[in-house]
Protein backbone atom coordinates (compact mmCIF):
# COMPACT_ATOMS: atom_id res chain seq x y z
CA UNK A 1 0.00 0.00 0.00
CA UNK A 2 1.48 3.30 -1.07
CA UNK A 3 0.38 5.23 2.01
CA UNK A 4 2.77 3.06 4.05
CA UNK A 5 5.75 3.77 1.80
CA UNK A 6 8.36 6.35 2.69
CA UNK A 7 7.56 9.65 1.00
CA UNK A 8 10.72 11.17 -0.42
CA UNK A 9 11.13 14.93 -0.49
CA UNK A 10 12.87 15.56 -3.81
CA UNK A 11 11.25 15.12 -7.23
CA UNK A 12 14.55 15.22 -9.16
CA UNK A 13 15.14 12.75 -11.96
CA UNK A 14 13.63 11.43 -15.14
CA UNK A 15 9.99 10.39 -15.07
CA UNK A 16 7.72 8.62 -17.57
CA UNK A 17 4.11 9.80 -17.77
CA UNK A 18 1.67 6.98 -17.07
CA UNK A 19 -1.59 8.90 -17.30
CA UNK A 20 -4.14 11.23 -15.75
CA UNK A 21 -5.01 9.75 -12.36
CA UNK A 22 -8.08 10.32 -10.22
CA UNK A 23 -8.88 9.37 -6.63
CA UNK A 24 -12.58 8.78 -5.99
CA UNK A 25 -12.51 11.61 -3.43
CA UNK A 26 -10.31 13.31 -0.83
CA UNK A 27 -11.01 10.50 1.65
CA UNK A 28 -9.65 7.94 -0.84
CA UNK A 29 -6.47 10.01 -1.07
CA UNK A 30 -6.09 10.15 2.72
CA UNK A 31 -6.90 6.48 3.33
CA UNK A 32 -5.02 4.77 0.51
CA UNK A 33 -2.83 6.69 -1.90
CA UNK A 34 -2.71 3.62 -4.18
CA UNK A 35 -6.49 3.61 -4.73
CA UNK A 36 -6.94 5.54 -7.99
CA UNK A 37 -7.94 5.10 -11.62
CA UNK A 38 -5.69 6.09 -14.52
CA UNK A 39 -6.67 7.39 -17.95
CA UNK A 40 -3.76 6.57 -20.26
CA UNK A 41 -2.60 8.57 -23.27
CA UNK A 42 -2.54 7.07 -26.72
CA UNK A 43 0.95 8.30 -27.69
CA UNK A 44 3.39 6.76 -30.16
CA UNK A 45 6.35 7.28 -27.84
CA UNK A 46 6.58 7.73 -24.05
CA UNK A 47 6.18 11.18 -22.55
CA UNK A 48 9.22 11.93 -20.42
CA UNK A 49 9.79 14.65 -17.84
CA UNK A 50 13.28 15.44 -16.52
CA UNK A 51 13.29 17.52 -13.33
CA UNK A 52 16.77 18.93 -12.76
CA UNK A 53 18.22 20.05 -9.43
CA UNK A 54 18.74 23.60 -10.74
CA UNK A 55 14.97 24.15 -11.05
CA UNK A 56 14.86 23.55 -14.80
CA UNK A 57 12.80 20.86 -16.51
CA UNK A 58 12.63 19.36 -19.99
CA UNK A 59 10.43 16.78 -21.61
CA UNK A 60 7.99 16.11 -24.38
CA UNK A 61 4.32 15.99 -25.28
CA UNK A 62 2.92 13.73 -28.01
CA UNK A 63 4.22 16.21 -30.66
CA UNK A 64 6.37 18.89 -29.04
CA UNK A 65 9.37 19.22 -26.79
CA UNK A 66 8.89 21.27 -23.63
CA UNK A 67 11.17 22.99 -21.15
CA UNK A 68 11.07 25.65 -18.47
CA UNK A 69 11.39 26.27 -14.75
CA UNK A 70 9.74 24.80 -11.68
CA UNK A 71 9.79 25.40 -7.94
CA UNK A 72 8.94 23.13 -5.04
CA UNK A 73 9.04 23.16 -1.26
CA UNK A 74 9.75 19.68 0.10
CA UNK A 75 8.37 20.04 3.62
CA UNK A 76 5.18 21.73 2.42
CA UNK A 77 4.73 19.49 -0.63
CA UNK A 78 4.12 22.48 -2.91
CA UNK A 79 5.14 22.38 -6.57
CA UNK A 80 4.60 24.71 -9.52
CA UNK A 81 5.83 25.04 -13.08
CA UNK A 82 6.79 28.73 -13.26
CA UNK A 83 7.52 28.85 -17.01
CA UNK A 84 6.55 26.36 -19.70
CA UNK A 85 7.85 26.71 -23.24
CA UNK A 86 7.42 24.35 -26.17
CA UNK A 87 8.11 23.95 -29.84
CA UNK A 88 5.32 25.37 -31.95
CA UNK A 89 3.94 22.31 -33.68
CA UNK A 90 0.17 21.87 -33.53
CA UNK A 91 -0.56 19.80 -30.44
CA UNK A 92 -2.87 16.78 -30.20
CA UNK A 93 -5.83 16.99 -27.76
CA UNK A 94 -4.09 14.78 -25.16
CA UNK A 95 -0.97 16.96 -25.36
CA UNK A 96 -3.06 20.09 -24.88
CA UNK A 97 -4.66 18.51 -21.80
CA UNK A 98 -1.23 17.44 -20.48
CA UNK A 99 0.18 20.99 -20.75
CA UNK A 100 -3.02 22.50 -19.29
CA UNK A 101 -2.52 20.29 -16.22
CA UNK A 102 1.12 21.42 -15.91
CA UNK A 103 -0.13 25.00 -15.66
CA UNK A 104 -2.29 24.27 -12.60
CA UNK A 105 -0.09 21.79 -10.69
CA UNK A 106 0.15 23.01 -7.09
CA UNK A 107 1.55 20.12 -5.05
CA UNK A 108 3.41 16.84 -5.37
CA UNK A 109 4.37 13.59 -3.67
CA UNK A 110 7.11 11.07 -4.44
CA UNK A 111 6.72 7.43 -3.42
CA UNK A 112 9.65 5.09 -4.13
CA UNK A 113 9.30 4.96 -7.94
CA UNK A 114 6.26 7.14 -8.58
CA UNK A 115 5.69 10.89 -8.79
CA UNK A 116 2.26 12.46 -8.31
CA UNK A 117 1.81 16.04 -9.56
CA UNK A 118 -1.51 17.21 -8.11
CA UNK A 119 -3.78 19.78 -9.69
CA UNK A 120 -7.20 21.12 -8.68
CA UNK A 121 -7.16 19.12 -5.44
CA UNK A 122 -5.60 15.94 -4.10
CA UNK A 123 -8.04 13.83 -6.11
CA UNK A 124 -6.54 14.60 -9.56
CA UNK A 125 -2.92 14.19 -10.54
CA UNK A 126 -0.44 13.45 -13.28
CA UNK A 127 1.05 10.02 -12.58
CA UNK A 128 4.70 9.37 -13.46
CA UNK A 129 7.01 6.42 -12.85
CA UNK A 130 10.78 6.65 -12.46
CA UNK A 131 12.82 5.90 -15.55
CA UNK A 132 15.40 3.26 -14.72
CA UNK A 133 18.94 4.31 -15.68
CA UNK A 134 19.42 1.32 -18.02
CA UNK A 135 16.06 2.00 -19.75
CA UNK A 136 16.91 5.69 -20.26
CA UNK A 137 19.92 4.91 -22.44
Amino acid sequence: MMSDQLQLRFPYGEWKFEGFATHANEAAYKNNKGDYSVSKLDAASPLLLHLKKDGMFSGNTPVNTIHGDYTFHGSRGTFAFTTIESTDMKELPDGTRYIACFKVVNSYAVFEKTLHLYYEDKSRFLLFTAVEKEAAR
